[in-house]
């Protein structure tokens, strides 16, 4: 096993978390998750009790969501930075103030060496609410389908071989100055991206992550000097983006992929192929790369 942090509460705490080893499965080549016993795909009914089948579900989870992280960093050559990056001072209590403690009690995110020195055009991926961490569109689909369809590890290789640092954000691990998916992507923001001065920022943006781009716009100073271009799937928002800044909305519809269905608060919507919520990342992918690079 190997120690990682998982939320547990309000804040982070270092746990050990099982590998897919561990929990007696892996991912093949093609990225469907399997078990060591009979090499047959994931059930989630393998008990006869729902509940145990449940606790298990949630256990090869956690293994999975480790397994994107080692990924990340081993394979996509990403860094683990701690957010806040300089550990500060949690007052609320003298014993959760110590030094000792400070660490267990950062959020992380996974971004490109150099992210905030270099100057190439940024790639920032940001997930829904739920289960999902840093790396993961949808945890349900990694497991029943593949690895790449339910993962950003697709939108990690098409950022890297064109060009983009990328970043990461993990807005549902909860640490100090992270207590919110909200207060995760401004401390990250704060932390990566404030000293940026060029427009060299695209955004994708995941359902509930629609809502922590709508608080980025209005809360961080220069969102609209240095946001290209906003790219939604599926996503939640509270009202209208406040920025410039082209967006698309690619919805979960049957209509013909690419299709342009309207406009919603500010923001074309077009259609994902698919009427599956989970799946609209995956389905809209080649849509928002080729958006991303258009220059037109």
């Amino acid at each position: 096993a190997v120690v990682s942090t998982q939320s547990t509460g309000n804040l982070s705490s270092p746990v050990e978390m099982s590998t897919l080893e561990d929990v007696g499965h892996y991912f093949t080549d093609a990225g469907e998750l399997k078990d060591n016993d009979d090499n047959e795909p994931f059930k989630f009914a393998k008990l006869a009790d729902h509940a145990e089948c449940q606790k298990r579900y949630e256990m090869i989870g956690d293994a999975v969501t480790n397994h994107i992280y080692e990924l990340m960093v081993t394979k996509y050559k990403l860094e683990r930075i701690d957010i806040p990056i300089t550990p500060v001072q949690d007052i609320t209590s003298n014993e959760e103030s110590k030094p000792s403690n400070l660490k267990s009690k950062q959020s992380f995110v996974f971004a490109s060496t150099d992210f905030k020195a270099s100057s190439k055009k940024k790639l920032l991926l940001i997930n829904g609410s739920g289960a999902v961490r840093a790396g993961q569109w949808a945890r349900s689909i990694i497991m029943n389908d593949d690895l790449y369809s339910g993962s950003m590890l697709p939108y990690i290789t098409w950022g890297q071989e064109n060009d983009f640092d990328v970043l990461v954000f993990n807005t549902n691990e909860k640490g100090i100055f992270s207590g919110s998916p909200v207060e995760h992507a401004t401390t990250s923001w704060e932390e990566l991206l404030f000293q940026i001065d060029t427009k060299s920022v695209f955004i994708v943006a995941h359902s509930y992550g629609g809502c922590v781009v709508e608080s980025l716009a209005k809360n961080v100073p220069n969102f609209e000097e240095v946001v290209c271009k906003i790219a939604f799937t599926d996503s939640v928002h509270f009202g209208k983006i406040k920025s410039t800044a082209p967006a698309v909305n690619w919805v979960s519809s049957m209509k013909e992929s690419n299709e342009v269905l309207g406009e919603n608060q500010g923001c074309e919507m077009r259609s994902a192929g698919t009427s599956k919520h989970p799946w609209t990342s995956h389905f809209a992918k080649e849509y928002i790369f080729s958006w991303f690079l258009d220059t037109s």
